[in-house]
């Protein structure tokens, strides 16, 4: 394939200014994994401070599986990735 999807589709075409620190977690076997290189390099484009942490063999949203033993290498972003989570649900469904 000459161009990602990613591209295509405008995963990577995000405006990052004031972006703050970001950890950006992929497992490599999932489907969005391809997109990483182009969306690291817009976050750089923007002068984004961007962790890329890729958990090898492991599949979409890993970190949320804590037995996973690949989410334990990383126990600050994975642990502050599930608490954003709850609350973004819990805020939602406080709404709902």
């Amino acid at each position: 394939m000459d161009q990602c999807a990613c591209e295509e589709t405008g995963v990577s075409k995000g405006r990052f200014t004031n972006c703050p620190k970001a950890s950006v977690i992929y497992g490599s076997d999932e489907t969005l994994y391809a997109c990483a290189p182009s969306f690291e390099a817009a976050m750089k484009l923007y002068g984004v401070d961007c962790e890329m942490i890729v958990g090898e063999g492991m599949f979409h949203c890993y970190p949320l599986f804590r037995i996973c033993k690949e989410a334990k290498e990383y126990p600050k972003a994975c642990g502050e990735m599930r608490i954003d989570i709850d609350r973004r649900l819990q805020k939602t469904l406080r709404e709902w």
